[in-house]
């Protein structure tokens, strides 16, 4: 049972993090960089009083506590899948799913130890194939770089974690290269005109052109920096472990400032930035909708002690918040009200310890798409079962779909289509090895199986 908490102990440190927040995220999305808030200012205490979450009653928790359903009392559904291809490898396969599902690409290292990447139609037929000569590179990550015409990301990395970065367009050919000291994370503009790579051995942002590779910026802001690109522009919004900060495509930092940051939950622009959706995590837990003015529209207690992630429906008339509470809860907000138009948690089934919601998506009638992922430990190992778990728009449970367990999981963005990666397990050091990609489409799920070998 959700219990009532006491007035919050960080009030205005959450507040001084809300309001610097959002004041730059509207100044972005609706009124010009010039308008960007003084670094110095600090909110007066009148103005944080306005955004101060009011203690919910006993009652008023009982009222908003979500319906509990466990998941052997939701039915299976039996999906088929629409094909299975086989890689020949000597390690896990690299693969990601376009926002639409209509681009898979994977990436594996084949027994002469050079790496060959694949972009597959949602038919599991070869689009394009690239490969390399070097040997040097034992792992590789891939991702879809979304954009008019989508390309493929490709890090190749050796023993001593250095490598590099291929982009590789939709011919499948390298459209450029550049080195990595190690581990890197990438994300491309919307206007594909751009990417960022945040090197995190390095503990270096490198911005460069998207369509030749040259360098436009770099500046240091070490390994546990994130950053994302503020919708609609070629802006970044970068987080480090002291400060935010905006950064333009030359990486100069048009406006920083030191907050708390482990106040910080999820942050999402909705209507073309009309609407601002951001959470707040332990000891705030508070769910914020403003308007492109700063003005606050709505706020929602949230239970204690979840990571309150957020998708917003395509419509821009609902938002879900995930992995809420302590239990990994679903809340569907109404946006104009703010008031949940439904909830649920998920418990775990017989032996199973947790769950959690990996990821969520909408299809295109406001159904919802939750990966959920629950843990078993024994003696040796843990044991990850993924499934997908149906919701209709009126939130009735439809169904499950059982995926497997100890795979890799890929989820569209648009709920249309998954990709799951499996493999067996090495007899010597239990590693499992994925070698196999499995397609479902979500929107037909009557396509036969079929069996593709691939050398």
């Amino acid at each position: 049972m959700i219990s009532v908490r006491p007035r919050f102990r960080r009030a205005k440190a959450v507040r001084h993090y809300v309001l610097a927040l959002i004041g730059v995220l509207l100044m972005l999305v609706g009124c010009g960089m010039d308008e960007l808030p003084d670094a110095d200012d600090e909110p007066e205490d009148d103005s944080l009083a306005e955004y101060e979450a009011d203690d919910l009653t006993e009652d008023e928790l009982e009222a908003s506590s979500p319906e509990e359903t466990e998941l052997d009392e939701v039915p299976e559904l039996g999906l088929e899948s629409s094909w299975t291809r086989s890689f020949s490898n000597e390690n896990s396969l690299s693969y990601a799913l376009s926002a639409d599902g209509e681009l898979v690409t994977v990436a594996h290292r084949r027994p002469d130890r050079t790496y060959i990447a694949h972009g597959l139609d949602a038919g599991g037929e070869d689009l394009w194939e690239y490969r390399t000569s070097e040997r040097d590179y034992v792992s590789a990550d891939v991702r879809v770089l979304e954009g008019d015409t989508p390309e493929v990301g490709l890090a190749l990395y050796t023993a001593a974690e250095a490598g590099d970065l291929r982009v590789v367009n939709d011919d499948g050919e390298e459209q450029f290269a550049h080195s990595l000291e190690g581990s890197s994370g990438f994300h491309r503009s919307p206007d594909g005109d751009v990417l960022a790579l945040l090197d995190r051995t390095a503990g270096d942002l490198l911005l460069v052109d998207g369509q030749t590779g040259d360098v436009l910026g770099e500046r240091e802001v070490g390994e546990h920096a994130t950053a994302d690109f503020v919708p609609g522009t070629e802006l970044l919004l970068l987080q480090t472990e002291e400060k935010i900060s905006i950064v333009d495509r030359a990486a100069e930092s048009l406006w920083s400032q030191n907050l708390d940051l482990d106040l910080r939950g999820d942050v999402e622009v909705a209507d073309e930035g009309h609407q601002i959706a951001l959470t707040t995590v332990d000891p705030d837990n508070v769910l914020y909708v403003f308007d492109r003015s700063a003005d606050l529209l709505w706020k929602y207690l949230l239970p204690p002690g979840g990571n309150n992630d957020l998708c917003i429906r395509e419509d821009n008339a609902a938002l879900l918040v995930y992995n809420v509470g302590a239990e990994n809860g679903v809340f569907l907000m109404d946006m104009e009200s703010g008031e949940p138009e439904w909830s649920h948690v998920l418990q775990p089934t017989g032996d199973e310890e947790s769950l959690r919601i990996d990821s969520a998506a909408f299809d295109g009638e406001g159904g919802l798409t939750l990966h959920l992922v629950t843990s078993h430990r024994d003696e040796s190992q843990v044991e990850e079962k993924h499934r997908l778990v149906f919701i209709c728009p009126d939130g009735e449970i439809e169904g499950q779909q059982v995926l497997g367990v100890n795979v890799g999981v890929d989820l569209a963005g648009d709920g249309g289509a998954v990709v799951v990666a499996t493999g067996d397990a090495d007899p010597e050091t239990g590693a499992r090895i994925l070698d196999s990609l499995t397609y479902y489409d979500l929107n037909d799920s009557s396509t036969a199986s079929s069996i593709l070998q691939t050398d």
